[in-house]
């Protein structure tokens, strides 16, 4: 009598439920991850020109306003420390006691601090923002954004954007 050897059946997996568990934790990652923004800054930078078109343009001693941002992260302004906070109000009232004849520097240094640099930023366009709504409430009884086309361009022409960076 010959010996039969039993076979035996390897068990198999059952693996509809493991694409069905995938799809659910992938589910789960994708709504619960909080999706981080670059910050920036928004410009619209001037159209490209020829080097002919430039003309130098001389500004008075007294006619620039100098913003310094040292590499140990400190915030002067005409060599006087000042905080992030303030660059709002100092920049607002060099801007509306010069009008249109100002020159606002940002002097920054290559080790300085982004945030320190996005404040500033942020602080010169409020402070834009400020003399221009002071200005077109003062003239046209409206706010900056409400004013037409023409309104809003003679006040851009009594507070222009004159800010340069070294």
């Amino acid at each position: 009598m010959m010996l039969r050897r039993k076979r035996h059946k390897v068990p198999e997996l059952n693996m509809v439920a493991t694409a069905d568990i995938s799809f659910m934790l992938l589910i789960f990652f994708l709504v619960t991850t909080s999706m981080d923004t670059d910050r920036g800054l928004q410009r619209k930078l001037p159209p490209m020109d020829n080097n002919d078109n430039r003309t130098e343009q001389l500004v008075e001693k007294g006619g620039t306003l100098t913003f310094s941002l040292t590499d140990d992260k400190r915030l002067l302004a005409d060599d006087e420390e000042i905080s992030p906070a303030d660059v709002s109000r100092v920049a607002s009232d060099f801007i509306s006691s010069r009008g249109d004849d100002h020159l606002i520097v940002l002097d920054v240094s290559p080790q300085s601090d982004y945030g320190l640099y996005f404040s500033v930023q942020n602080g010169l366009k409020n402070a834009y923002a400020e003399v221009r709504d002071s200005l077109s409430l003062a003239l046209y009884g409206r706010h900056y954004r409400q004013l037409d086309d023409e309104d809003a361009s003679d006040v851009l022409n009594r507070y222009p954007h004159n800010v340069t960076e070294r």
